[in-house]
């Protein structure tokens, strides 16, 4: 395995090949989901508390245990919401809690910003709450005592409501989705990059030296295959970590079934590589066909910017490349699709993995001169 175990070592010693196979991907997965900032699925909201009673720390803890909650002063509630730091903004004025317990028509002010649904939730867990509180205070007729047993009674057998905010949920995905990728564009551009190593070997003569061995022209290429697919499922390995442990991203149930369909795809991508340096004459030809080739699949498949934001033509462009299907199947995954539901993601692959391989097997006497 001397061709394996070389291959390697060039590839990881390149430095211009971990800018594109590590550092390149990960800036680019960073600034996508910063738009996030790790906040995940749960509402924030912020807290004013001016009465400070046993009610209200129920309420508060009821809120956190659905949530987030952020204690407030009252000025500062328009910047936290502009900011877009909390989600909602309660304050709860000094004798809400006598009030309730008196009979009174007394209520918490809530605020947000018109133009989002972000709100939403908290505001209907607290209107449902604040409603029942009302209700236990009308059936205890003024006695406080009997006013808090209705409350622990209530807790203990109340339903539970979850509280999420939704639109954010729904933007993590989607962030997820953008963040993979760019996880695919990393793993594409060793294609593109690597394709240079076969073409350095045929340049420095070095092909002469190796077929002097017993080494034949089947194994040298299957362990230029190796070398390429073993790097690929490596750097996969990596930047899922990296997203998954460090940028929180959303990447559905089984991340197991991402890392499947990302490693069909670097069979295609190893493939493509090696149809670039079947090609090629010289490194500085392979350099521009994998550039040529590079930028137009993943611009169509929707690795830098979503693929509903384009023309219909080119969205219709768009599924003759293979960055589209390993994506379109990376959100069907995100979205809790088993590998059954991607057969025809999976089987299309496959397919451009088999052609990219027969097409780079016409020149294979070029190995020979």
């Amino acid at each position: 395995m001397i061709v394996f175990q070389n291959n390697i070592k060039r590839m990881l010693k390149n430095k211009l090949n971990l800018f594109f196979m590590f550092v390149f991907p990960v800036l680019f997965m960073a600034l996508i989901m910063s738009a996030n900032s790790g906040t995940g699925g749960n509402v924030i909201v912020g807290v004013v508390d001016k009465d400070n009673t046993k009610l209200t720390e129920i309420l508060k803890e009821n809120l956190k245990s659905n949530g987030k909650i952020k204690a407030l002063e009252e000025k500062d509630i328009k910047g936290e919401l502009i900011n877009n730091r909390i989600d909602y903004a309660i304050v709860i004025d000094k004798d809400f809690t006598k009030g309730i317990i008196e009979g009174k028509d007394v209520d918490i002010r809530g605020f947000s910003i018109n133009e989002t649904n972000a709100a939403l939730p908290a505001k209907f867990y607290i209107e449902s709450y604040i409603s029942s509180v009302k209700n236990i205070a009308k059936a205890a007729e003024g006695a406080e005592d009997k006013f808090y047993k209705g409350i622990e009674a209530y807790k203990e057998g109340s339903f539970n409501i979850e509280c999420k905010n939704v639109e954010r949920e729904e933007g993590n995905k989607t962030n997820s989705l953008q963040a993979l990728g760019f996880l695919v564009m990393g793993v594409f551009s060793l294609a593109t990059v690597s394709s240079n190593l076969m073409i350095k070997d045929k340049e420095k003569n070095i092909y002469s030296r190796l077929f002097t061995t017993p080494l034949t022209i089947k194994q040298y290429m299957l362990q230029n295959i190796l070398s390429y697919l073993f790097i690929s499922i490596f750097q996969i390995i990596v930047l899922l970590i990296l997203l998954i442990k460090v940028f929180k991203a959303d990447i559905g149930p089984a991340p197991m079934n991402m890392f499947f369909i990302l490693v069909v795809f670097s069979l295609v991508c190893v493939a493509l590589n090696m149809f670039i340096g079947s090609l090629s004459k010289d490194s500085r030809q392979a350099s521009a066909i994998g550039t040529l080739i590079f930028t137009p699949f993943c611009m169509l498949g929707g690795c830098f910017w979503p693929r509903e934001i384009m023309p219909d033509i080119l969205q219709k462009a768009s599924n003759f490349v293979p960055t589209t299907w390993v994506l379109k199947g990376a959100e069907k995954i995100m979205y809790g699709k088993s590998l059954l539901q991607l057969n025809i993601e999976i089987g299309i692959l496959l397919l451009f993995a088999m052609v990219f391989f027969l097409l780079s097997s016409w020149k294979k006497e070029d190995v020979m001169k």
